[in-house]
């Protein structure tokens, strides 16, 4: 094992026979050798404790233990862990070749951001890239996502680890699932983020991940996650005005009707105070801001929009940005016009 890491990968297993091989080949053959790989057998009655006894290489230190869940193992890998950098892994996904060598050269040349991570190849039972897990990248936009969701992939994270043990932050062992998102929502106030531009691992999608077998476990601690994030700003809400904002951040409405007019204003309160928290970048902001104007304004039902235009909401609007509000609008009308024409 090496004696002074400069990256940490920390990861548990149960029963992870499967995809495990692959996954630990993946860390192991990485361009970037100067690490340590914690791996935490966390009570499997599988196959598991043989491929990982089957692993000669001086860097990995394998735990085994008596069963205590992922969050109370990772915990465990992270105390352990010596390095500079912690990077996660899970045991059923890949880190492509140069991920840990990217992402040290990133962190060593950008002293002031925390934690980093990337987008991620899909892939399926059969290693088969099925698409592409695309991911906020810039800072702001990150903070901004993660006022209402999950802006990383657990699999591509490395975190400046002084920043944990400085500041004693763990993961919350009261959280079985969502409890990277937790994470991040606490590190980041301590210093920049990024998702890098290319994909530097692949993340499986299959029946038997912890996010599928407890989905709904996993939604309600995203829910309560998000509305401490929404709370620290100021917004002390419902879990069902959260619910509504959760919604949106992943598929805003196709149709605005009247009734939608208290969520958006809400909406633009949020965002105008975002703009005012540490790290928020204005060009960003900006585009934050414009892109819900303009999903706003295309998606006024025009049938019913004078509610609507006579609104608190659309003078919130006109106030923000009502150059790019009545261009969208003007568009809109001009289209309908010519339809009508064309259809007559």
């Amino acid at each position: 094992m090496n004696i002074n890491p400069k990256v940490s990968i920390i990861m548990s297993v149960y029963n992870g026979d499967k995809y495990l091989d692959r996954c630990v080949k993946s860390i192991l053959n990485q361009s970037y050798p100067y690490f340590e790989y914690i791996i935490v057998d966390d009570g499997s009655n599988d196959n598991t404790r043989n491929i990982l006894e089957s692993i000669n290489d001086s860097r990995v230190n394998i735990i085994h233990q008596e069963n205590i869940g992922l969050t109370a193992s990772l915990n465990k890998a992270m105390l352990l862990s010596k390095g500079e950098y912690i990077a996660r892994q899970d045991a059923d996904d890949i880190s492509l070749p140069d991920r840990l060598e990217k992402q040290v050269e990133f962190l060593e040349n950008h002293k002031d951001y925390v934690l980093i991570g990337s987008d991620s190849y899909l892939i399926n039972e059969a290693n088969e890239q099925i698409g592409i897990y695309k991911l906020p990248k810039t800072d702001t936009e990150i903070r901004w996502t993660m006022l209402f969701r999950n802006p990383f992939c657990h699999s591509t994270v490395m975190i400046r680890a002084d920043i944990l043990r400085s500041k004693n932050i763990t993961y919350n062992e009261y959280l079985k699932t969502a409890q990277d998102y937790d994470l991040w929502s606490r590190i980041i106030k301590f210093g920049k983020t990024e998702n890098m531009e290319n994909a530097l691992g692949e993340y499986r999608v299959h029946p038997d991940q912890l996010c599928q077998l407890y989905n709904t476990e996993q939604q309600n601690n995203a829910l309560k996650t998000s509305k401490t994030n929404l709370a620290n700003l100021g917004f002390n809400l419902s879990e069902e005005d959260v619910n509504i904002l959760r919604k949106w951040a992943y598929e805003f409405p196709i149709i605005i009707e009247e009734g939608d007019i208290y969520a958006c204003n809400l909406l633009f309160r949020i965002i105008k105070t975002f703009k005012l928290q540490p790290y928020v970048d204005s060009n960003k902001y900006q585009d934050i801001r414009d892109n819900y104007i303009s999903k706003i304004c295309n998606a006024i039902n025009m049938k019913n929009a004078y509610n609507i235009l006579f609104s608190s909401l659309f003078i919130n609007i006109i106030r923000e940005n009502g150059f790019l509000c009545v261009q969208i609008l003007f568009k809109r009308i001009l289209s309908k016009i010519i339809t009508n024409k064309q259809t007559s």
